[in-house]
């Protein structure tokens, strides 16, 4: 009797890089597809993904870059470094953003007109300005009261072509 040799069992790394090279080729599962092979290969994945607006948490090889391009001290932890960036992939490339304090990362808000802004107004008719614990870090515009309603005044931080803040983002180079 010939004696059957089993099938030879793929490692986790290795069945993960086999899926993220069928999801490529096939060009199937949309953000899922771009999230297995950016769980892959970090920041060299954009090249393959091109431009995607989904916001990943940071790829734990990505540590020391965004510790790099955001200036992070030492002492901070892997963990809260990963947890407070971001990437996205835009041209193949990969950008960061890390929210510090108070930085969003998210699409920019450009809308003209905000309720909570005019109710501000409404609730404080001797205001002149709005704070952003009001209109919130997204917002690009300078928001004053006029009366009792909110007025969206000059566009005081600029947006990429994808509609982010564009100095919350920077490039991995």
């Amino acid at each position: 009797m010939k004696q059957i040799t089993p099938p030879r069992r793929l490692e986790i790394p290795a069945l993960r890089r086999l899926i993220a090279t069928l999801v490529a080729l096939l060009g199937i599962g949309g953000s899922f597809g771009s999230s297995v092979v950016l769980a892959q290969s970090s920041g060299a994945a954009c090249s393959q993904v091109g431009t995607d607006d989904t916001l990943r948490p940071l790829p734990a090889d990505l540590v020391p870059a965004a510790r790099r391009l955001f200036d992070l001290d030492a002492s901070l932890s892997a963990n809260y470094v990963r947890a407070a960036t971001s990437l996205r992939c835009d041209q193949g490339r990969a950008l960061m953003c890390y929210v510090g304090a108070n930085l969003n990362c998210g699409k920019a808000d450009a809308s003209r007109s905000m309720a909570a802004a005019d109710e501000y107004c409404r609730d404080n008719p001797e205001a002149v300005g709005i704070p952003m614990s009001v209109t919130g870090h997204a917002t690009v515009y300078d928001w004053s009261c006029d009366g009792g309603s909110a007025k969206a005044g000059e566009q005081i931080v600029a947006t990429d072509r994808r509609g982010f803040i564009a100095d919350n983002w920077k490039r991995l180079d």
